[in-house]
């Protein structure tokens, strides 16, 4: 525990738990939310030519190695779920995939539902609503870069990596449906999205349009596998986007030269974009999938031997963000920004450029207060 340092306290722990046995998986939930995943199961779309996800227990842990980053050491060869769960806190290992690179698999979205009641306060008044957050998670093989680059940033990815294959392992790329609990009745409200580190909150009838059958429609990014609402373009459409999440200003306004910044593209059924039929698979709050500290796919560097958070694989699907604003209802609001808001953008230059003492303050209440705002508009009958 104490070789993670600073790093446990501020974000590991905070967003895991505390009471760690290499042999306890927690709860799996069960029908009532199984049901849930069912009904508002996502509308989910490929770009052209796109590797499809696959199963991560089935398809990617049995083609990997867990390796010791210090020694370079395989410690072993096609570890399985028992044998994650035992080094997933163990500092300096790592999976390293092994398998073939074009690897087509079965797809699957690990699936939980999540129960919070949120305040919002609307002319003077508090309103309390419950809500739930019905979470998706999909696993690709691999994270590429932005499908659009400045010409001077594609000459310097392609000295460093492979912009197709720039980290191993994606899974934070997140669709979480939001309905309100009203008696028997579940509203769908919107969707919020995890998008490379960072949210963005939708809602329907305002951002979207509202779906027919009360799922999102929703298209994974050429090469990033980020998703996004699907477009109704002709075209494919482009996203600004960027990898650090301290720089997301340029997300809201598309506007500066950051190193991680560059455009996600987004196709629409009219150009291209390929649905996809997957399955829904349940796994206990302490999978290791959910709650692994250690990285899930290879440890990359830049130049040699120089580390990067940005082309290691990722750590468990549950650590993600900032502990301070982990809460589904938090996030849902946090995230609500409408694109080309330049207030929106400044609060975020201003108070959060230091990755390790954000000031989430100042934000949350101005993004908070045009999301309640937005949400009364569209459905009245939950302020009564």
């Amino acid at each position: 525990m104490q070789e993670w340092g600073t790093e446990a306290s501020q974000f590991l722990l905070p967003l895991t738990y505390a009471d760690f046995d290499p042999t306890d998986f927690g709860m799996v939930q069960g029908e009532q939310e199984k049901n849930l995943l069912e009904e508002f199961k996502p509308n989910v779309y490929l770009a052209p030519n796109a590797a499809p996800p696959l199963d991560f227990y089935r398809e990617y842990l049995p083609q990997c190695e867990l390796k010791d980053s210090e020694t370079g050491q395989v410690v072993i060869q096609s570890p399985t779920r028992a044998d994650l769960k035992k080094y997933e806190r163990t500092h300096g290992y790592y999976l390293d995939y092994i398998g073939p690179s074009d690897y087509r698999g079965s797809p699957v979205a690990y699936g939980r539902v999540y129960r919070e009641n949120v305040q919002l306060r609307l002319h003077g008044k508090s309103h309390h609503l419950p809500l739930i957050f019905i979470k998706y998670n999909f696993v690709f093989l691999a994270s590429g870069l932005t499908a659009e680059l400045p010409w001077y940033k594609r000459i310097l990815v392609n000295l460093i990596g492979d912009p197709d294959w720039w980290h191993e392992l994606d899974i934070h790329g997140t669709i979480i449906a939001v309905v309100v609990q009203k008696g028997d009745n579940h509203i769908p409200i919107g969707v919020i999205l995890g998008q490379h580190n960072h949210f963005r909150t939708y809602l329907y009838g305002r951002d979207l349009p509202v779906p027919a059958d009360g799922r999102a429609h929703i298209a994974f990014a050429l090469r990033s596998n980020e998703p996004y609402p699907l477009p109704q373009d002709l075209q494919p459409k482009n996203h600004p986007a960027v990898g650090n999440p301290t720089q997301f200003a340029f997300v809201i306004l598309g506007k500066g030269n950051h190193l991680t910044a560059g455009w996600d593209r987004v196709y629409s059924e009219s150009s291209g974009a390929r649905p996809l039929a997957y399955a829904i698979e349940q796994l206990p709050d302490k999978d290791p999938l959910y709650v692994s500290w250690i990285p899930l796919g290879e440890k990359k560097g830049i130049i040699g031997n120089w580390g990067s958070f940005y082309r290691s694989g990722p750590p468990g699907i549950d650590l993600l963000t900032w502990p301070a604003i982990s809460a589904y209802s938090t996030i849902l609001q946090f995230w609500y920004v409408d694109d080309g808001d330049e207030k929106a953008a400044a609060l975020f230059e201003r108070h959060f450029s230091d990755f390790y003492q954000p000031d989430f303050k100042p934000i949350l209440e101005y993004n908070g207060r045009h999301f309640t705002q937005s949400l009364a508009k569209l459905h009245p009958d939950l302020f009564e």
